[in-house]
C-alpha cells in the first residue's frame, strides 16, 4: 500500500473475460482501499455487429496497459480467454508487471517461446 504523499501512486489495469465483470468491480474496491489507481474496461464487446467497436474498445484497453506499472488478470477458475492471453502478450512486451487473480497452474495456448 502506498501511503506518503510524496510516493507516486502506481497504476494497474485489470484483464479478464467480461464475464467477471462483478469480480472486477469487488477487485477494484480492493486495489483502490490498497493505494492503486485501478483501470478497467467499462463497456464491453458482445457482438459482431460492430467490429470498428471492438478495435476501438481494443485499442483503448492496450493504452490502459501502457499507462499502468502492472495489470492484474482476473483469472477466476484459471480462465484465460484469447483476448486476455493477448493483453498479456502486450504487457509482457512493454514489461508491465503482471499479477494473476487465481494462479495459474499453465498458460494455455502458450508454449515456452511465447513466456520467453
Amino acid at each position: 500500500m502506498i501511503n506518503s504523499k510524496d510516493s507516486k501512486r502506481k497504476v494497474i489495469t485489470f484483464c479478464g473475460s467480461s464475464r467477471f465483470r462483478e469480480l472486477f468491480h469487488k477487485l477494484a474496491s480492493e486495489y483502490t482501499l490498497m493505494g492503486w489507481i485501478v483501470l478497467m474496461p467499462h463497456c464491453y464487446y458482445e457482438n459482431d455487429s460492430r467490429p470498428d467497436l471492438k478495435d476501438l474498445l481494443v485499442e483503448i484497453h492496450r493504452d490502459m496497459i501502457e499507462m499502468s506499472d502492472a495489470i492484474l488478470v482476473v483469472n477466476k477458475d484459471g480462465y484465460i480467454g484469447d483476448s486476455t492471453k493477448e493483453e498479456i502478450k502486450w504487457a509482457e512486451a512493454l514489461n508491465k508487471e503482471i499479477k494473476y487473480y487465481a494462479t495459474p497452474l499453465k498458460m494455455p495456448g502458450f508454449t515456452s517461446e511465447d513466456k520467453r
